[in-house]
């Protein structure tokens, strides 16, 4: 289990379901996503964190979005997307905590982790490079 770590507000907070404004001039909440949205949604936020990075070029991170996407709508898993379950999933549910939520500047939350999210960036540009 990885360890724990201050979240910033430095990181995307996530994909919002596009709400929005409202009479009051307020966004709306986004919709609770369902069990079958959340790794999608997880997996599109990782990718878009690992591109504001600099660590996945934008050509890349549309090919493996355009791949979750499509994936999701034939009701399949893409590969990004178990790959993410895998190696930055199963560390970040435990902690309540995602990407996102970590700062640019700020180290990961511990060496192991940090060595996934290497190892995730790499399974990303190997799958980008044979889409």
């Amino acid at each position: 289990a990885a360890g724990t770590a201050a979240a910033g507000d430095g990181g995307d907070a996530g994909v919002s379901a596009g709400g929005a404004a409202g009479a009051g001039g307020g966004r709306r909440a986004a919709p609770a996503l369902e069990e079958d949205q959340e790794l999608p949604t997880l997996t599109l936020s990782a990718l878009r964190w690992l591109q504001d990075q600099g660590r996945l070029s934008p050509e890349e991170k549309q090919l493996l979005s355009h791949d979750v996407i499509t994936s999701m709508a034939a009701g399949r898993m893409s590969a990004v997307e178990v790959a993410y379950s895998l190696l930055i999933g199963d560390l970040t549910e435990g902690e309540g905590i995602t990407l996102q939520q970590v700062p640019p500047s700020a180290p990961l939350i511990s060496e192991a982790f940090d060595e996934d999210v290497a190892i995730f960036e790499a399974q990303c540009h190997r799958l980008a490079s044979s889409l």
